[in-house]
């Protein structure tokens, strides 16, 4: 595992160090004081976890997660926020640590910076499908087998004719993943595999019997996109 510490705390930066010295497979590439060393490294180097601060100096760290959506890094955000204000910024984060930092904690987010890459491995290893983590168990879900997602505060449900399956993660993290997929969002919390819509109308979609509400306010490009998935009306 690729790391980088990007923090200006000379002394929480040199404890982050000393937590992970103790495992011989995590690799230090860089510990950066400030936004342009960051980028440089990402740049330039195999990154696979950023240990990155809210307060990083001229690094505006929510537009830096929003245009690194198509990332191949993982981040684990330090702040002084607590655990609650920290996740309201819905920076798709694999987690938050709030100083000062215990080293229990710490190792926490590395294991779960650990499940991450697995994860990520695994999704990249053969045809169309996800794997998500249900419950302390990886799930392997065919994508032409999720009918649509629902959102549920800090998680979402997968919803397939067998099985429903209930993932921590942000909606937006999800819209984002099955987007590649051809999922669309038609509404706040709802996001639907178009090849399985059976019917709609002005408002509403359907998914075999299931009754999904279209946006009012993107209603008309929602519809648009509808159409055109599922072919002209005769």
């Amino acid at each position: 595992m690729n790391c980088v510490i990007a923090n200006n705390e000379p002394l929480l930066g040199k404890g982050m160090q000393n937590f992970l010295a103790a495992y011989p497979d995590v690799q230090i590439m860089a510990s950066c004081a400030n936004a342009q060393e960051l980028q440089t490294v990402l740049q330039q180097e195999q990154i696979d976890i950023v240990f990155l601060d809210i307060n990083m100096p001229y690094l505006n760290v929510v537009e830096f997660m929003q245009t690194q959506m198509d990332r191949n890094f993982g981040v684990i955000i330090t702040t002084t926020y607590s655990q609650h204000a920290a996740k309201d910024f819905d920076l798709n984060a694999i987690d938050y640590l709030v100083k000062p930092i215990e080293e229990d904690r710490f190792l926490l987010a590395l294991q779960k910076a650990e499940e991450y890459l697995q994860l990520k491995k695994m999704n990249c290893q053969d045809g169309p499908h996800i794997f998500i983590k249900c419950d302390k168990v990886i799930e392997k879900i065919w994508i032409e087998d999720i009918n649509y997602i629902e959102a549920m505060r800090n998680y979402v449900m997968f919803h397939t004719n067998k099985k429903r399956y209930i993932h921590y993660s942000s909606f937006k993290n999800i819209d984002t993943k099955m987007s590649e997929f051809g999922f669309l969002k038609v509404q706040k919390s709802f996001i639907v595999n178009p090849t399985k819509i059976t019917r709609y109308d002005s408002n509403y979609l359907y998914i075999q019997d299931v009754k999904i509400p279209i946006s009012r306010d993107a209603k008309l490009a929602i519809l648009k996109q509808i159409k055109e998935l599922m072919g002209a009306t005769i």
